[in-house]
Parts: structure tokens; sequence; C-alpha cells
């Protein structure tokens, strides 16, 4: 849980430091894959990560987009944390 907690810190810190939508959403694929082929294997990688890589690209892209709107913005930022944070603890199941 704790593992948890801090690599979705790092995520968020990452969008927030680069604002770039594509990286911080490559990066949090690529965490979700390394941890996947370490407890599973390669099966449900092939499934999981390229999801993955297209709800954050969505969703960074979305708060890039409602820049004006700090309301929006953040309302999508806190489900796109609750999202990660559902990712790494195991709420992604097959």
């Amino acid at each position: 849980m704790l593992l948890s907690m801090i690599l979705t810190s790092s995520i968020f810190t990452l969008y927030i430091k680069s604002e770039h939508a594509k990286a911080t959403a490559l990066t949090w694929a690529m965490i979700i894959a390394i941890i996947n082929l370490v407890a599973k294997g390669i099966t449900v990688d092939l499934i999981i990560v390229p999801i993955i890589y297209l709800i954050g690209w969505g969703i960074f892209t979305l708060a890039t987009y409602l820049e004006e709107s700090i309301f929006l913005r953040v309302i999508t930022l806190i489900l796109g944390a609750i999202l990660i944070f559902a990712s790494f603890v195991g709420g992604f199941k097959i």
C-alpha cells in the first residue's frame, strides 16, 4: 500500500513538473508492466499495459486541455490519482 502511494505521487509529480501527457502515461504503463512481469509473467501485460497507456494519455491530455478551469482540472487529476492508485493496488483485474 505504501509503495502504491509512493508510485502514484511520483507519477503525479512527473506530470506536474513536465506537463507532458504522453511521457506521464508511458511512465505509468512501464511501471505497471514491470510490476506485472515480476508478479505474473508476460501474459497479462499484453492486454493491460496498452489499456493503461491509453487511459493515462486520455486523463493527462484532458487535464492539460482543462488548464483554464482549475476546478475541472483538479477533479480530473483526482480521478486520475484514484485510477493510478487502483492500478497499483490491483484494481484492474481481468
